[in-house]
């Protein structure tokens, strides 16, 4: 069997679900300082967190692809296009290597393209994955995005993650699948301040997906390649 792993950002640093293809019930979680530490251990893996960036300042062709995906799943739920936010552009990740800040960097954006809030807070974990990452590494690590795995795994887009309602949904999704979600939350030890419950479903969720990509029946939105050829693509 494959060893396969999902991979979400959480405060401590990374969350890793990995285990064995399918046998979900033996699948472990830890925490990772560092994105290298971690991808490591299993093939495929996948990881929440933007792979191949923009020359221009918007958003990719790929994220408006996703909006489309859960809005034609979204049965009567509202605001789901929100979920997938826009990147920062390769020259705006730049400045921000650089040391600039929030308001610099909207400030030599146009209007209606500028970087959320949501998206300035990541990247840093942005920039960490993209110097990591290269064409070759890219072939067994792949972007992911647990909000389409999630709709892929039950049929619809589910309510906010955040919502009693949505935590629910995804938790019985899971464990429907066989994931015990308590038993990987006793293994990353205390919560406060280093992780979050709904970092560890997505990171599970994207375990699942990564089983698919090694089984060969993952779905995959965009494919264009970034001027660094890495892949603007999502698969789950």
């Amino acid at each position: 069997m494959t060893q396969v792993a999902g991979i979400d950002g959480c405060r401590a640093g990374w969350l890793v679900v990995r285990a064995l293809a399918g046998a979900w019930g033996e699948a472990t979680a830890a925490l990772a300082p560092d994105f290298s530490t971690a991808t490591t251990g299993a093939r495929p893996v996948l990881v929440d967190m933007p792979v191949g960036l923009s020359e221009a300042p918007g958003g990719r062709a790929l994220d408006a692809e996703l909006r489309t995906f859960l809005r034609d799943h979204a049965d009567g739920l509202r605001g789901v296009g929100s979920r997938v936010f826009a990147p920062p552009s390769r020259p705006t990740l730049e400045q921000f290597r650089a040391g600039a800040d929030y308001a610099p960097l909207n400030a030599a954006l146009p209007p209606g393209r500028r970087l959320s809030r949501q998206a300035f807070n990541i990247t840093a974990k942005i920039a960490e994955v993209d110097a990591w990452m290269t064409p070759a590494r890219q072939r067994w690590c792949r972007e992911a995005h647990p909000e389409i795995a999630f709709t892929l795994l039950t049929g619809r887009t589910l309510p906010p993650k955040k919502s009693a309602d949505g935590r629910a949904a995804r938790r019985s999704a899971l464990a429907a699948q066989g994931f015990r979600i308590g038993r990987l939350a006793s293994g990353l030890g205390r919560r406060t301040g280093r992780w979050g419950e709904d970092d560890l479903l997505d990171a599970a969720v994207l375990a699942w997906s990564a089983a698919r990509v090694a089984a060969g029946m993952a779905r995959s939105f965009g494919g264009t390649r970034d001027a660094r050829g890495l892949r603007m693509e999502v698969v789950a």
